[in-house]
């Protein structure tokens, strides 16, 4: 089996470019389309997916980082530690997360125009709180994704056990940043 990198034809790095992947899955695409001479009609489909699959996993960085450890063929054994800040993190998330679901439920217990009014204000705070803890969702997923430079640098020297570490970290932002979304979708619907 090919790996995404050798599928887009991209060198294997942990830092990538994303306009550098789309361009090169779109250079893919056109030439594998069915209607280019240099493709059989077969082979197209399943290459159409894989490139499609290639691009969802290196523009992902989590998806990314993973597919790299598997690709330096490193044991990815899932981590139930966390470092103390992400920990903490998870607590405000989830403080942030059973306020929405109070909101909602109040929200959706009203009854009366007036009763969806004076839990309005309740709603707009969660709401608030949501958004705040998915900004601090994405500045850790961002500094997680600075780091890529020194996994590969520490990978230089066979030392993965960071990069296994991170992908932990970054499975867990990635849970949990669809969680305040969907409560964010769900405040936002009331």
């Amino acid at each position: 089996m090919s790996s995404s990198f050798e599928i887009l034809e991209l060198p294997v790095r942990l830092v990538v470019d994303p306009d550098s992947v789309e361009s090169a899955w779109r250079e893919k695409a056109k030439s594998e389309h069915p209607d280019a001479e240099s493709n059989s009609e077969g082979s197209a489909e399943n290459f159409s997916a894989d490139l499609n699959r290639a691009r969802q996993i290196l523009l992902d960085p989590a998806l990314r980082l993973e597919h790299w450890l598997q690709v330096h063929e490193v044991e990815n054994t899932r981590t139930s530690s966390l470092d103390e800040d992400t920990m903490s993190l998870f607590s405000l998330i989830g403080d942030a997360i059973s306020a929405a679901d109070a909101a909602i439920e109040k929200q959706k217990s009203a009854t009366t125009a007036l009763g969806k009014a004076v839990n309005a204000s309740e709603a707009i705070k969660a709401q608030l709180g949501i958004q705040k803890q998915l900004g601090s969702i994405r500045t850790t997923i961002e500094s997680a994704v600075d780091s890529f430079n020194e996994l590969e640098n520490s990978a230089a020297e066979q030392i993965f056990s960071q990069a296994v570490k991170t992908l932990a970290k970054l499975r867990f932002l990635k849970k949990w940043e669809a969680e305040c979304q969907k409560r964010l979708l769900d405040l936002i619907a009331l």
